[in-house]
């Protein structure tokens, strides 16, 4: 499928909290500012929320299964991942959709307009070494999307720019460093 859309605008699966209306207006704020330079996949706009298709009544466990299926063929389907950390702490479903997108070798980069965070130094190193770069305004995210949308195809856009293999280097305590992909605009060689 990847190569039927290599021309087209790169799709960015939008991983975040969903639960309320206050950070779904949030996600769909995300989506408008992208347009035009890549397509937003919301799960709560293509797939649904969980409550609503058992109040629509659906089992639960069949409701589950679902979206956990959509989801998954979404993100795998999609150019990269998008996740938004606002909050003392990061969704767990965000969380894991990150960990999977990273896992499969998915671009990933964060929003967080928030400064509140669980841990004193910021947040946990799962999150900060597989999410890179994190903007903090969603008018930073479209500006990015915008320098992105001057390359010619989807595979130029998104592009891992950074081995995931473990460096040899050292921080100032002597904990070895990790690369993380990081998204960059060059094409890939």
């Amino acid at each position: 499928m990847r190569n039927k859309r290599q021309s087209m605008r790169p799709q960015i699966y939008v991983a975040a909290p969903l639960f309320s209306e206050a950070e779904r207006r949030f996600n769909l704020s995300i989506r408008d500012a992208l347009l035009g330079c890549m397509k937003a996949y919301l799960p709560q706009e293509q797939v649904g929320l969980v409550s609503e298709m058992v109040k629509g009544g659906d089992a639960w466990d069949e409701a589950v299964c679902r979206v956990f299926r959509q989801d998954i063929a979404a993100i795998e389907e999609s150019d990269a991942l998008l996740i938004v950390l606002d909050g003392r702490s990061v969704d767990e479903g965000a969380a894991f959709e990150l960990g999977f997108a990273y896992a499969i070798g998915k671009p990933c980069v964060g929003l967080q307009t928030d400064s509140r965070r669980a841990h004193p130094w910021g947040n946990n190193p799962m999150i900060h070494q597989s999410a890179r770069p994190v903007f903090h305004s969603v008018a930073e995210l479209a500006e990015w999307a915008r320098c992105l949308s001057t390359q010619p195809t989807a595979d130029e856009r998104l592009s891992v720019g950074v081995p995931r293999a473990a460096s040899e280097e050292r921080d100032a305590r002597g904990v070895r460093a990790t690369s993380a992909p990081i998204v960059r605009l060059e094409p890939v060689p």
